[in-house]
């Protein structure tokens, strides 16, 4: 294990701050089921919205996973309130909480 700690080094964000950027960090609470998080991310992405670094916690045989994330907003046109909205309607999604900066 020391070895992939050494290779492979995490960064573990609390928040994010840039003058010049509109960072909003998300809480999803989604199934956890094969392909949940690619449909989640694939909403995302539709939209133009940069994915800055995220943190997904699942547990085998336990029905939901939590991913929480945060995303530059700086020159989307989509709000964050109108991408929650989006992503609690997939079929996946549970429940979705946002904090803008």
């Amino acid at each position: 294990m020391r070895f992939l700690l050494n290779r492979y080094p995490k960064d573990v964000f609390c928040g994010l701050y840039h003058p010049d950027r509109k960072f909003v960090e998300f809480v999803v609470e989604k199934r956890n089921v094969p392909g949940a998080l690619a449909k989640v991310t694939s909403e995302i992405a539709k939209h133009n919205i940069n994915l800055l670094s995220g943190l997904l916690t699942a547990y085998p045989k336990e029905p939901t996973s939590i991913w929480s994330f945060f995303a530059d907003f700086t020159d989307v046109d989509l709000k964050p309130e109108q991408l929650a909205e989006n992503l609690r309607r997939l079929d996946v999604v549970l429940n979705v909480r946002f904090a803008e900066s």
